[in-house]
């Protein structure tokens, strides 16, 4: 596999079993400086985040195909990736993601 694919294993419970592909070469994931930074500090944060916003971006560019939803390049979206708030944008005219930040989620104490 090379470095600039990623590969995703998903599976159905309707067939019972595995699928295998891979995302186009085209989606790509940049980290801002600060981001870099802060999901650098846990070892596989950064890899798992990437993941993630990989996945978000492959799926809004599937719903995007189909005429269904739009997001603005410029809006702050969140996902929670393990015990981090990761903050992303993306920019479906380009097919890329860009992570800006991840801080670590503040559980409320009793």
């Amino acid at each position: 596999m090379l470095d600039s694919e990623v590969l995703l294993v998903t599976c159905s419970a309707w067939h019972g079993r595995s699928s295998i592909r891979t995302l186009p070469d085209v989606a790509q994931v940049s980290f801002t400086v600060e981001a870099e930074m802060q999901l650098r500090r846990m070892v596989g944060l950064r890899a798992r985040t990437k993941r993630a916003v990989l996945e978000v971006l492959e799926a809004a560019l599937e719903i995007g195909k189909l005429g269904m939803g739009h997001v603005h390049k410029d809006a702050p979206l969140i996902i929670r990736v393990g015990a981090h708030l990761v903050t992303y944008s993306l920019d479906l005219e380009s097919e890329s993601a860009t992570i800006s930040g991840a801080e670590p989620v503040r559980e409320a104490s009793a």
